[in-house]
């Protein structure tokens, strides 16, 4: 038999400062374009590719079940860093066996899904994450963004708004 435990998001991450801040903050509040723009160390297009969920250590929680992927990256659109061809991003939830994480506003990552990533680096072995957490991921089919799952406010970007809030974002 199946088990599940839904948790509010309560977690903590890295910001790009290095401090902690806590997920639910960037979960709770809307965020804009230039918000994320501002706080990603990374803005990618990529592809959902490899995932796999474990138990592992997640900074100020403790054990828990996290889901990790990796990103194919088919364009860069911002932030700090050297280009990457592939980048491992986590997520926190998941199942291992017949146990169940959900975690509240933590975006799926679906294998061969295509999106707009804001992804902060976790500092350990080039790992990152998804900041805002569902509002840091934007589904993409084609050039249009078919979705926006989170609070992202000022209506439905496009993947070229998305482009020049990130281009305006680096010359800051």
């Amino acid at each position: 038999m199946k088990r599940a435990l839904t948790v509010m998001t309560i977690l903590t991450a890295l910001g790009a400062s290095g401090s902690p801040i806590r997920m639910a903050d960037a979960a709770l509040r809307e965020l804009t374009l230039d918000h994320l723009c501002s706080k990603a160390d990374r803005i990618v297009v990529g592809r959902v590719s490899r995932v796999r969920s474990r138990w592992t250590e997640w900074q100020g929680v403790g054990r828990i079940i996290a889901t990790r992927c990796t990103l194919v990256v088919e364009e860069t659109l911002g932030g700090r860093g050297e280009a990457a061809e592939a980048i491992d991003v986590e997520v926190p939830g998941g199942t291992v066996g017949d146990l169940t994480l959900v975690v509240s506003d933590a975006p799926a990552l679906v294998d061969g899904e295509r999106a707009v990533f804001f992804l902060v680096a976790d500092g350990t072995d080039g790992l990152h994450r998804i900041y805002g957490l569902e509002n840091g991921k934007l589904p993409l089919r084609g050039a249009r963004i078919v979705s926006n799952p989170g609070l992202v406010s000022g209506g439905s970007p496009t993947l070229d708004d998305v482009r020049r809030a990130a281009k305006s974002a680096g010359s800051r």
